[in-house]
């Protein structure tokens, strides 16, 4: 579920915004500024991610995370309920 921050009129505006963004420059090849997390294992790179989009990301005591993740914020209708589309290549997709 997302943080209050990220729910409210003016984050979900912007979030259209960026979203309008992103669909005209990809048309002209252009792509939009992204964020890339590395470090060493444990450090906190989730964490990071979590803060940065109000998504929690899965957690454990060993090696979680450990593959490339894309996320990306979409804005949806208020009436709408949240949800995550997760694809793994080879895998179908899981909503």
């Amino acid at each position: 579920m997302l943080t209050n921050e990220l729910n409210t009129p003016e984050s979900r505006r912007l979030l259209k915004v960026v979203d309008e963004m992103r669909e005209i420059l990809h048309c002209e090849k252009i792509s939009l500024p992204h964020i890339v997390v590395v470090g060493d294992q444990s450090v906190g790179k989730s964490s990071v991610l979590e803060a940065l989009s109000g998504v929690q990301l899965p957690r454990a005591q060993n090696i979680c995370t450990r593959c490339p993740l894309e996320l990306r914020l979409k804005n949806i209708p208020s009436n709408e309920t949240e949800y995550a589309t997760i694809r793994c290549e080879g895998i179908s997709e899981i909503r």
